[in-house]
């Protein structure tokens, strides 16, 4: 595919942030299985700008913008216009963007989860309600006693002005957007802004999180642990000022699983529970969720970013260590899953259509399949081959099952017979998308459980298996549904994933069972 990339563009934007912020989020060195152009937006020029890069027809658009309507850069008002044009896209969305930390608080306190600051005990910590990169934090943003919080309330007040001055310049005729009335007010009546998080300071070691969207279900990663400069002579030294989070000697490690399960998994849960609090499913990637971890142990979700991979080069402060070190398929599969969550959740119907293809194809087929696999195929000889020369003991996950060929051969061969030992299955559960083939599957009485749905559909939310099985059934996803499954696959399958893929010639197409109704569309799934 050839790709765009938007990005906010810091020209003739005085922004502070365009002194440090040098390295570009770019794909290309992860993959060239997609071509990249980065299109820079300007605030002022955005729809314009957006409407060009529409008009070279790239294949895919991949949002970086990242403004809020304080800032002097292009993410707000132009993501929104992107999104009203209705194209292929992943990415940033403007909902988010305009969302602030504050909403993302009470609606985790609503829904009991993730853990959330209070707001109540000193030592208080001040932050902006939308800004990111730890713009205006720093050393006196914890407060310990109501002198210092006057002091840092004012301190922030004073530095959110000129973004203030520019959001009310815009709010004619736009009631959701404050004026400066309302700010002077809060301000006047001793309150605070709610441009404005005042919050309890968790002392404890900081982590970061990332998500990744696997179509419907949010998925976490291994963590990872913010590691501090060494020469950081603060007096409170973990926790993120603007400054150290561009200090070259800032460091991330990832957490060892081995050594602390217990505590990767409190955080996978909290970052996940975060996702769904801050409803991230509309930019079809995921996010970044920083939390901390107080000394009782429960971590504490701080806020969401919306991007889950930075795609900056190797070696920089915010590498994609997760994605590069444990992430199935590394960054090129994550790309391809950017496209497939875009396809599934606003194109159902293209997908909707190639599903009916083949449920209405077996559908049809599913009485005489078995008759005509054991008389035409050598399906059934692989099949008794992998069951005698490997170990499928314990559950079993059967995708693409069919009428259950593969759960016939684990009851009828010794199963997991390698080296003459014998150990009997645990669970074994099929997945197929033809309705005829999963009754013929259910009544066979081999699968304790058999469901009905694409494998696209239905594995991303399905829990571990032992083992993960998937013959011939590949070819009928798309390459980035392909990725999906496949990522998904490794993530799940506890001890061995076994496929078998069929080779469709790249001039494969309508042949004359057409005519009959039983043509399938489908794609090679060799390259993935």
């Amino acid at each position: 595919m050839r790709i765009c990339l938007f990005q906010s563009s810091y020209e003739d934007s005085d922004h502070p942030l365009a002194g440090v912020d040098t390295e570009l989020s770019d794909p290309s060195p992860y993959t060239t299985q997609h071509t990249f152009e980065h299109r820079f937006i300007h605030k002022d020029n955005a729809n314009k700008e957006i409407d060009a890069a529409a008009a070279e027809g790239f294949d895919f658009y991949i949002s970086f913008m990242w403004g809020t309507h304080d800032d002097l850069v292009a993410g707000i008002d132009a993501c929104r216009y992107l999104e009203s044009l209705d194209l292929p896209m992943s990415g940033v969305r403007s909902q988010i963007l305009n969302r602030s930390k504050q909403e993302f608080y009470d609606e985790a306190r609503r829904l009991g989860a993730p853990r959330v600051a209070g707001t109540k005990r000193f030592p208080l910590f001040v932050k902006p309600a939308k800004l990111y990169a730890s713009m205006f934090i720093d050393e006196k943003s914890i407060c310990h006693n109501q002198q210092e919080l006057e002091e840092a309330l004012s301190a922030l007040n004073k530095n959110l002005l000129p973004g203030r001055e520019r959001r009310a310049a815009t709010a004619i005729g736009d009631p959701k957007r404050p004026t400066m009335d309302k700010f002077v007010n809060e301000q006047s009546d001793g309150g605070v802004a709610d441009d404005i998080i005042v919050q309890e300071f968790i002392d404890g070691e900081e982590y970061l999180v990332t998500v990744i969207q696997m179509h419907n279900t949010p998925v976490a990663l291994t963590p990872c642990k913010v590691r501090f400069p060494p020469n950081d002579t603060r007096t409170t030294k973990n926790f993120l000022t603007h400054e150290v989070k561009f200090d070259p000697d800032l460091g991330m490690e990832l957490v060892d699983e081995q050594s602390h399960g217990s505590l990767c998994t409190r955080l996978q849960d909290t970052a996940v529970a975060a996702f769904l609090a801050n409803s991230m499913w509309e930019n079809c990637m995921g996010c970044d969720v920083d939390i901390r971890v107080p000394h009782d142990g429960q971590p504490v979700a701080l806020e969401v970013n919306p991007m889950p991979a930075a795609f900056l080069p190797p070696g920089h402060v915010f590498e994609d260590l997760p994605i590069k070190h444990t992430f199935p398929g590394g960054h090129r599969a994550l790309i391809n899953i950017f496209i497939a969550n875009y396809a599934l959740r606003h194109k159902p119907s293209d997908i909707s259509r190639r599903i009916s293809q083949v449920s209405d194809a077996y559908d049809g087929l599913a009485e005489t399949y078995d008759a005509f696999v054991e008389q035409h195929t050598g399906f059934p000889a692989i099949m008794a081959e992998l069951v005698d020369s490997y170990r499928f003991a314990g559950s079993v996950l059967d995708l693409g099952c069919g009428t259950g060929l593969f759960g016939h051969k684990l009851h009828v061969e010794p199963m997991g017979s390698c080296n003459g030992t014998t150990t009997p299955k645990d669970q074994l559960v099929g997945v197929d998308v033809s309705r005829g083939m999963v009754e013929r599957c259910r009544a066979s009485g081999r699968y304790d459980e058999v469901l009905l749905g694409s494998i696209q559909d239905t594995l991303p939310g399905l829990s571990t298996y032992d083992h993960i099985v998937c013959l011939s059934a590949l070819h009928f996803l798309t390459a980035p549904e392909l990725s999906l499954v496949l990522a998904r696959c490794f993530q799940l399958a506890r001890l061995s994933l076994t496929v078998s893929m069929d080779e469709i010639p790249n001039n494969h197409g309508p042949g004359p069972d057409v005519k009959a109704g039983l043509f399938m569309e489908s794609f090679s799934p060799v390259d993935e």
